[in-house]
């Protein structure tokens, strides 16, 4: 994570200083900000365990107009996560795969050499899908059961609400910023779960099977108001 900031940094501002000779000559008409959320990093800096952060976008990007500050915002988030249970008699994995995105219109204006605000409208998404398996084998010396389930959660969900942010500038090319937000958002949740235990007879290698499928779906909405407790690394050019 470490060295994807240091490459994107390096990246943008290798373009930024390669430009700007030419952008002293025209006029500017946009401006780019490129944020990447940096709590994870501040945390190992300061070596501290308990920070705790609710914002699940990664990486935020923004292109407004230079004059008058309008313009388009976009973000989103990847988590992945895979556990197995070593310990225990039945095996167990599971996988976690989350996406989160958003986009939507706002306006940045500057007041003063180092405030940076800004306030926005955003369409968010959120797409969740959990996978455990689980699978154990007992003999029983005339016989041979084994069990085995797989149980699939997979959530979506659809909104918008409010953005509201604010940067500090600490060079032209260079800003520090945190934002809060109010998004409503309704969520469809679906699980499948799905058992089949077999039974060998050790004496005649006969197997029997029997499987189960059973499918649930459930609607919910919500509303969640997010203090500004991410901090993000913001590059402008």
């Amino acid at each position: 994570m470490i060295k994807f900031i240091f490459f994107t940094t390096i990246m943008v501002a290798s373009f930024y200083f390669c430009n700007g000779q030419e952008d002293t000559i025209k006029t500017k008409k946009f401006n780019h900000y490129i944020g990447v959320q940096a709590n994870e990093l501040i945390k190992q800096i300061l070596n501290k365990n308990n920070s705790v952060t609710n914002n699940p976008y990664l990486l935020t990007y923004s292109i407004n107009l230079a004059k008058h500050g309008w313009g388009a915002q976009a973000g989103f988030g990847y988590n992945y996560f895979k556990t197995d249970d070593i310990n225990s008699a039945a095996t167990h994995t599971s996988k976690i795969n989350d996406f989160f995105y958003r986009a939507g219109i706002g306006q940045k204006f500057q007041i003063g050499k180092y405030i940076l605000p800004g306030y926005g409208l955003d369409f968010i998404g959120a797409y969740q899908v959990d996978k455990t398996v689980s699978l154990s084998v007992t003999d029983f010396n005339t016989s041979v059961d084994s069990s085995e389930s797989t149980v699939t959660s997979k959530k979506t969900s659809l909104g918008g609400g409010i953005q509201l942010s604010l940067g500090f500038i600490v060079t032209r090319g260079f800003i520090i910023g945190t934002e809060a937000t109010g998004y409503y958002s309704k969520i469809k949740e679906k699980e499948n779960i799905i058992v089949k235990q077999s039974t060998t007879n050790s004496i005649t290698e006969v197997t029997t099977t029997e499987s189960t499928n059973t499918n649930t779906e459930t609607g919910s909405s919500k509303f969640v108001l997010s203090v500004p407790v991410a901090i993000f690394m913001i590059v402008k050019f």
